[in-house]
């Protein structure tokens, strides 16, 4: 969900590996499909994360918590525009005729991964295991009924309608006007 970039790759490593450790990433995350680009910049007494452009500093040396609280304000308000909704990733968010609704973390979990694949879509075992990572077997009609009960969360809540194909076991996002 991230794209980072630092001036110090050990501490663009060491910021990656306690946002793994937070639970914000997973190691399968990182696939160069991203929401944000998060730049992270070590001078001689300070640390500056810029994410979009706006900055977070931090006088050396700080306290992990401190920080952690800090960059989870930032991306609380973080969001993502797609066609007629405003999607929230870490509030599990999403507004859309100045209607807000929250997802659940399986639905979460779900539109993240459309978005971040809308282009080419994403294979719906891969998507299985974003949701369900310790099935030792998979159960398609499982991601099915959640893909269902998704979009008609959508339509009863948002009035949107979701329309998600599947073709060649690799699954799409679109809107239906």
């Amino acid at each position: 969900m991230f794209k980072f970039s630092s001036n110090c790759n050990f501490t663009e490593k060491n910021i990656i590996s306690l946002l793994y450790q937070k639970g914000l990433m997973t190691s399968v995350d990182h696939k160069n499909q991203d929401f944000y680009n998060i730049q992270i910049s070590l001078f001689d007494k300070s640390l500056e994360i810029s994410i979009d452009n706006d900055n977070l500093n931090f006088s050396l040396p700080f306290q992990f918590h401190f920080f952690f609280s800090e960059l989870m304000k930032k991306l609380n308000n973080l969001s993502f525009n797609y066609t007629r909704f405003i999607y929230f990733p870490f509030k599990q968010t999403i507004i859309s005729n100045k209607k807000e609704v929250q997802l659940r973390n399986t639905h979460n979990t779900i539109i993240k991964h459309l978005l971040l694949n809308r282009e080419n879509g994403i294979s719906r075992k891969e998507l299985y295991f974003y949701i369900w990572p310790n099935d030792k077997e998979i159960q398609i009609n499982k991601l099915d009924t959640h893909l269902t009960n998704l979009k008609n969360y959508f339509l009863e809540n948002l009035n949107l309608k979701l329309n998600i194909i599947s073709q060649k076991n690799i699954v799409y996002l679109n809107l239906i006007d």
